[in-house]
């Protein structure tokens, strides 16, 4: 693999500053409008926003920071050569390698915690750093699926056999059973529904029978027995879901969606 780059790879061929007000413009836009209240519009300085009506720093509102920079981000690039040549799962791996790193870094300003101030991320440098970090990742990404052959062996095995030898299961095909909380195009997996310890899951490869049911029926928790690769989601241990067998509802009713 030629690991070799430039700096005129690495950067969209739109101007980067145009990346960045694109970027940060949609995200500013969308929270002001979504978590915000009210806005001074007559007041030509920025609107203070109150305390009370700031949203809290819960996971719920960082999800939802998390996934308005992923969709400002695939917005933002949706033109660049660059990103398009990249495959699907690739463009879903830069998409979110950048939302992540920045919210974490918004997460961990002082600003952001005080007044949800996105100065920490309105920067140049910041979103240029991040950019040629995760496009560099993603074409690694995709030079590693075109020289290592995929694995067709399926692994059946408890959810905690699957944490406790996680690592070494990484690129292999599992299949397991367990407790799921769908968000999106992604949820959660975990041992059963009291259990604390959880594999992040992206169901984005599922069928479309499959994902409107986990939609319709697991935003507050179903069973499921899945199949799927091993391997990192959002930067989390995680599946990526290929198949869903079977979906148990918490009132018992059972969904037989593929055969073994």
């Amino acid at each position: 693999m030629n690991t070799k780059t430039s700096s005129n790879m690495l950067l969209p061929q739109h101007n980067i500053r145009t990346f960045i007000i694109a970027l940060v413009g949609l995200v500013v836009v969308t929270f002001s409008g979504s978590a915000y209240s009210e806005t001074k519009k007559s007041s030509k300085k920025p609107a203070v926003v109150a305390a009370k009506e700031m949203p809290a720093l819960t996971e719920n509102y960082k999800t939802e920071l998390l996934l308005s920079f992923y969709d400002s981000i695939k917005s933002s690039t949706k033109d660049s050569p660059d990103i398009g040549a990249l495959s699907d799962k690739s463009k879903d791996l830069f998409y979110n390698c950048i939302a992540t790193r920045l919210t974490d870094t918004l997460w961990d300003s002082a600003a952001f915690k005080k007044t949800r101030s996105f100065e920490a991320v309105n920067s140049q440098e910041v979103i240029k750093s991040n950019y040629e970090y995760c496009q560099l990742l993603s074409l690694t990404n995709d030079a590693l699926k075109e020289s290592t052959p995929p694995s067709t062996k399926v692994t059946s095995m408890s959810f905690n056999d699957l944490y406790v030898d996680y690592n070494k299961l990484i690129g292999q095909k599992i299949q397991v059973k367990g407790n799921f909380f769908v968000y999106g195009d992604f949820g959660s997996l975990s041992e059963n529904a009291s259990s604390s310890t959880v594999l992040y899951v992206d169901i984005s490869q599922l069928s479309r029978e499959s994902r409107k049911l986990l939609l319709n029926h697991c935003s507050s928790g179903c069973n499921v027995d899945l199949e799927g690769g091993v391997g990192d989601v959002q930067f989390q241990k995680g599946i990526s879901a290929t198949r869903l067998f079977t979906l148990v509802l918490k009132s018992g009713g059972q969904y037989n969606i593929e055969t073994k």
